[in-house]
């Protein structure tokens, strides 16, 4: 752990050879080469479970409250989440992340609910991460698979030949 001038308390949750994901509460950062300073990747309800940076550093998954998954790269474009109305400038900001491909969302809209609780990650190729879900009241914990590219992420139960 390490403290950061007017930054409080951050918690790394990985590392690769060249970028760290850290998190204080609830909000999650990127650091590293060529990162600008303060980075925010993602932002949970609740303290992010765990964290994963695939094998070409392309990628990088986060989870908790469902997954955030941003890519490492240019334009590093801060996360940041639409909730309720959103002005004429958000909107733009949003639509130009999406057509940048920096971040996607998957098992975190809706009601509560509709939210996928995940507790773990593990990245097992270039775009392509194994998911843990929490046992929660609707089911038994299990595994899922996630391929990410710049325009969406497909999930998918281990071992359904999309997995």
């Amino acid at each position: 752990m390490e403290h950061r001038e007017g930054a409080g308390l951050r918690r790394p949750l990985c590392a690769s050879a060249r970028v760290r994901v850290e998190h204080e509460y609830e909000r999650v950062f990127l650091t590293g080469v060529g990162v600008p300073e303060g980075l925010v990747i993602g932002d949970f309800y609740g303290d992010p479970a765990a964290a994963a940076v695939d094998p070409a550093e392309a990628w990088c998954a986060v989870v908790g409250e469902g997954l955030i998954a941003y890519r490492i790269g240019p334009p590093w474009m801060p996360y940041w989440s639409a909730v309720g109305r959103m002005s004429a400038r958000d909107a733009r900001y949003l639509l130009r992340a999406r057509e940048a491909g920096q971040w996607l969302e998957w098992g975190r809209s809706g009601g509560p609910a509709d939210v996928v609780w995940l507790e773990g990650v593990v990245a097992e190729a270039p775009g392509r991460f194994r998911l843990h879900t929490r046992e929660t009241e609707r089911g038994p914990g299990g595994v899922l698979v996630a391929r990410l590219s710049r325009e969406r992420i497909e999930v998918s139960p281990e071992g359904t030949g999309g997995g």
